[in-house]
């Protein structure tokens, strides 16, 4: 019997949460815990929710960020903070720093993907931006995106993509599938692009 969990960092995916996820552990065998690592690129809020059932313990490991918890005045945290976030309370985390905001999540019992509560409403964009971006697919253009962050939409990330397809999930509204810089699959709310535009088309 191993007591190690090796780390994989190929382990690690994208999420619509708005960040990046490796779980380190997480086994219906030690059901009393789980522990994640997650990624929150520069600029970037993650998605407001809540975990039922679920303590959440965060450790900062790099960057600097604005966790907003409940009704509570968003705090600052920085490398090494910790924050415990109740069962059932709303939250999010904005990465306020130039690099990523990396941090252990901790949950207690384990996380479950049935007990994610996403408490964003999803806004329909309008059908002319949704029509542009379907030419952008079927052209295999290259687009520069923005995306808004939650706590200022005069903030945004900015990013190249090459988009595939947009697909709908009942109850969460309409994403962008696409490719970034680094040739990484991506998933954008649609909801989420502030801006695009074409930069050229593949292989131009």
């Amino acid at each position: 019997m191993s007591y190690i969990t090796q780390f994989n960092a190929n382990a690690q995916f994208s999420t619509t949460e708005r960040c990046d996820i490796n779980e380190l552990l997480n086994s219906p065998l030690d059901s009393d815990c789980s522990i994640a690592q997650a990624s929150v690129a520069p600029g970037i809020v993650t998605q407001l929710h809540a975990v039922k059932n679920t303590i959440e313990r965060y450790v900062i490991l790099a960057g600097e960020g604005r966790v907003f918890i409940n009704d509570q005045p968003p705090e600052i945290v920085k490398k090494f903070d910790v924050i415990c976030i109740p069962e059932n309370v709303p939250q999010k985390i904005e990465n306020t720093s130039q690099t990523e905001l990396i941090f252990l999540c901790i949950c207690t019992p384990r996380f479950e993907q049935k007990n994610y509560q996403n408490l964003e409403v999803y806004q329909s964009i309008s059908c002319a931006m949704h029509s542009e971006l379907e030419l952008a697919i079927m052209h295999g253009n290259i687009l520069n995106i923005q995306l808004k962050t939650l706590t200022n939409e005069q903030s945004s990330s900015k990013d190249k993509v090459i988009p595939y397809d947009i697909i709908s999930r009942k109850g969460e509204g309409e994403f962008l599938l696409a490719f970034n810089q680094a040739d990484k699959a991506i998933e954008v709310r649609l909801d989420q692009i502030k801006y695009f535009e074409i930069i050229r088309k593949q292989g131009s």
